[in-house]
């Protein structure tokens, strides 16, 4: 996350941000995606489950395109060669908050128009690419 605060008479300290770049080419996320919808309306659609990381409203019924609230994205993979990992999961709507293995593994939010930065890229921690991926 990237919190600023500005002031008019202080001087800012401390390192300065370092955006995150990949060191090697990109793994991609193979799989089958399980997407079960928690929270909000005008009703919960069914779940389905997809082969390609995407906003849910590309989904064809007009049940999932006029959603608004909270999905649960699931999809396992194997991670236990992975470490120093940058888990990149694209374009993104709003904001997605991540978790590996079931432990929180960072936020991401969608990227500000005319802005370089990749916020939907998180460091995979170490701890939780030891062994069966979840995200």
């Amino acid at each position: 996350s990237r919190i600023v605060r500005t002031y008019s008479n202080k001087q800012a300290t401390g390192p300065l941000w370092i955006d995150l770049e990949p060191s090697g080419d990109a793994i991609p996320l193979t799989g089958t995606w399980q997407v079960r919808f928690l929270d909000g309306g005008p009703g919960l659609p069914e779940a389905f489950e997809t082969t390609t990381l995407a906003s849910w409203t590309t989904q064809p019924r007009d049940a999932y395109r006029n959603f608004s609230g909270t999905a649960l994205y699931r999809l396992e993979f194997d991670a236990k060669d992975l470490t120093n990992a940058l888990l990149d999961l694209g374009e993104i709507p709003h904001t997605a908050k991540v978790r590996l293995n079931g432990k929180p593994a960072g936020t991401c939010w969608a990227r500000a128009r005319g802005h370089s930065a990749k916020p939907s890229a998180i460091r995979m921690p170490k701890a939780v690419a030891t062994s069966r991926g979840w995200g």
